[in-house]
């Protein structure tokens, strides 16, 4: 579930508890996020400028229940990620979904 504060909550293959996902949506040090669609064998990849509104509403209407997602960050002391990278996927089928 994508949020406007920058974080959301995925689970992790044959983990027991979701993974909170912490995005830095500061202007020059925003998170790195790319979305990454597949259409009738055509990849298409878009980043997406997530310190912007835009670019956060971009994120909130497609990071949903069910939505597959790479994630490359560094493991917080709370056990959350600090997230320097995110790849969501549509229209392709990867292991990960967001919850």
């Amino acid at each position: 579930n994508g949020s406007p504060a920058g974080t959301f909550t995925m689970t992790v293959p044959n983990g027991t508890l979701p993974v909170t996902v912490k995005l830095t949506t500061t202007s020059g040090s925003g998170t790195l996020v790319y979305q990454v669609d597949r259409t009738n064998n055509i990849v298409t990849i878009n980043p997406v400028d997530i310190t912007t509104s835009a670019g956060q509403t971009t994120v909130i209407n497609n990071l949903v229940q069910g939505t597959p997602v790479k994630v490359f960050g560094v493991a917080q002391p709370d056990g959350s990620i600090k997230a320097y990278g995110v790849a969501y996927f549509t229209g392709i089928v990867k292991p990960t979904a967001v919850n």
